[in-house]
């Protein structure tokens, strides 16, 4: 998918931009247009240096999920990342936008802090982490966007079935979305709902009050309702139950 959103409609939320580049001098970032593939600096972004703790890594790290995902993306280069002493924070809030450019040109300023003493990538929306080399080869590097680099799923499994849910979507201004009580007979409709419904959004869909789900290989009368609030722990956003 390119850069635009065919399918924009006013309404949606504004979408929020959050990365931490660990290692990263922002004294020393030199954007470059063609190399970075930056069309402009956003004028929204804003790109900050500060100590690991003022940049929330000391906390994030001591969560055990999330110190495990940084081994899973970095392997024994994680080690770089826990003695980091300072990090890059880039930051932007932009209003329901109409397109992604703002998406690409923050992936440009990212990719060019990698060259400024960065040692990985967090995209604290979607809690992923990333290596410089598979951020600069698998997001920086597409002439598109894929959702499911920008958006994680997650499973927890709970005692009334598994509970699907998205977190990342606030970076395109809009819901995440929630599916409870799933069990082996619909999963995978349940997954073909989610991945549908993700990029919908990202191409600027607005998902409406009461969307019902019409859909071979999931339950009769699923229904679409919005739900939570940006201070939701769970999803750092609004969301959308669906059931």
């Amino acid at each position: 998918m390119p850069w635009d959103r065919p399918a924009h409609a006013a309404g949606g939320g504004d979408a929020l931009l959050h990365y931490v580049v660990p290692g990263a001098r922002p004294e020393a970032l030199a954007v470059s247009r063609s190399r970075h593939r930056v069309e402009s600096v956003p004028e929204a972004l804003r790109v900050a240096g500060c100590s690991a703790a003022e940049a929330g890594l000391e906390a994030l790290l001591a969560e055990a999920a999330l110190g495990q995902a940084l081994d899973d993306a970095l392997g024994g280069a994680a080690a770089s990342v826990r003695r980091a002493e300072g990090a890059a924070v880039v930051h932007g809030v932009f209003p329901d936008p109409p397109d992604l450019g703002y998406l690409r040109d923050t992936l440009g300023v990212v990719a060019a802090l990698l060259e400024a003493g960065g040692v990985a990538v967090l995209d604290v929306p979607a809690l992923r982490w990333w290596s410089p080399e598979a951020f600069r080869r698998e997001v920086h590097g597409r002439d598109d966007v894929d959702a499911f680099q920008q958006v994680t799923l997650l499973g927890t499994a709970l005692p009334d079935g598994e509970w699907l849910h998205t977190r990342g979507l606030r970076k395109f201004g809009r819901p995440d979305l929630s599916v409870r009580r799933v069990d082996a007979t619909w999963r995978a409709g349940a997954l073909e709902v989610i991945e549908r419904l993700v990029w919908a959004q990202v191409r600027g869909h607005v998902i409406p009050e009461g969307q019902r789900i019409s859909m071979a290989g999931v339950p009769g009368g699923l229904a679409c309702r919005h739900a939570g609030s940006l201070e939701d722990l769970d999803f750092d956003n609004l969301h959308v139950e669906i059931g």
